[in-house]
């Protein structure tokens, strides 16, 4: 498990199927936190925002790490009145393959912020830190996620902030037997995210 990570219950029907997916809902002091289990691949992450985005769901922190060969997230969401039946039906459809995330996020016709994203190799020693800045909008996380999941990059942990109109979003990214990229490689993720978020996106209905 990753530094920091506590052990979570994996339960026996993801043991069985890692492709099913285990969620679990609690209230927290600014909303609600989702406990995200899976069997442990390139693009989990994603898939997990992406099931976020598709509910209109507001991230304000999440964190991943690996619990031997499951993959274990968890997540804050600003939403304190979550729908758990609603919630297990996203994912499961976005798991699955029946609703596709991407489908759902479309370009916005007008942007106020060219999207940055910087690399803070002073950060972190264990993953290489992305700070992301964007307008504020629905499905940014899962767009930065599917980009690094692209490369075959693991997202480690998020922290979202909002600045006003502007979303300035901390990613912590590895390789995914290994750890911080190298020069070339952070250069490669940089380049892909702002790709990705130019323009900046919103969920369409």
């Amino acid at each position: 498990m990753g530094e920091g990570a506590e052990e979570v219950a994996v339960p026996d029907r993801v043991r069985r199927e890692p492709q099913l997916v285990d969620v679990r809902l609690a209230p927290s002091p600014h909303g609600t936190t989702l406990t995200v289990v899976s069997g442990d691949r390139i693009g989990l992450i994603a898939d997990v925002a992406g099931a976020l985005a598709v509910q209109r769901l507001s991230v304000r922190a999440a964190r991943a790490w690996t619990q031997d060969t499951f993959g274990v997230s968890v997540w804050d969401v600003d939403d304190a009145e979550v729908d758990e039946a609603i919630v297990r039906q996203r994912f499961d459809a976005v798991f699955a393959g029946r609703v596709d995330p991407a489908a759902r996020v479309r370009p916005q016709e007008r942007s106020t912020l060219e999207p940055s994203v910087l690399v803070r190799h002073e950060a972190s020693a264990a993953a290489t830190v992305l700070e992301v800045r964007v307008d504020d909008r629905p499905g940014v996380v899962y767009v930065v996620c599917r980009a690094l999941a692209a490369l075959e990059l693991s997202v480690r942990s998020a922290h979202v902030a909002t600045l006003g109109p502007q979303a300035v979003d901390v990613f912590y990214v590895a390789e995914q037997f290994a750890g911080a990229l190298t020069d070339e490689r952070a250069a490669e993720a940089a380049h892909a995210v702002r790709a990705a978020l130019r323009p900046t996106v919103t969920l369409g209905s």
